[in-house]
């Protein structure tokens, strides 16, 4: 049966299997140093644009044609980049590049005003799918 470790009164045992035994990230969690863990990586959201230094907006589209796909998401992309004080990364696939016989793909916008956000999502076509503080990016 598989579960949770150390939930009742007995001790529980996890076994760790990894290429980077030397992982900082590793380390710190069975040394249980956790506000190392935590610090560093807020150092690394800092670093790379991500919350909570930022907000975020993921827009994603789907088509049947890979390249259509890309152009809108490259031209939507670059219209947000030249009108907003902003970050935009991609267009990039999806985690499932296609589904239903359409490509998939995304951008995501990084704003340190979340008005900023709001008031692209009012320029998007309605055929463009979106999430404001997306709570993953896969």
């Amino acid at each position: 049966m598989f579960g949770r470790i150390d939930r009742g009164h007995d001790s529980g045992k996890f076994i760790i299997q990894t290429h980077n035994p030397d992982n900082p990230v590793l380390n710190q969690a069975i040394e249980n140093r956790w506000k190392d863990f935590y610090l560093g990586e807020l150092e690394m959201r800092k670093k790379y644009n991500y919350p909570p230094f930022v907000f975020m907006l993921n827009i994603q589209r789907s088509l049947k044609d890979k390249k259509r796909l890309v152009e809108e998401l490259c031209k939507l992309a670059n219209t947000i980049n030249k009108e907003n004080n902003v970050i935009v990364d991609g267009p990039t696939p999806l985690l499932n590049a296609t589904k239903d016989g359409k490509w998939q793909y995304q951008i995501t916008v990084k704003a340190k005003n979340r008005r900023i956000l709001t008031n692209i999502i009012k320029t998007l076509p309605k055929t463009f799918r979106y999430q404001i503080d997306p709570s993953n990016l896969l």
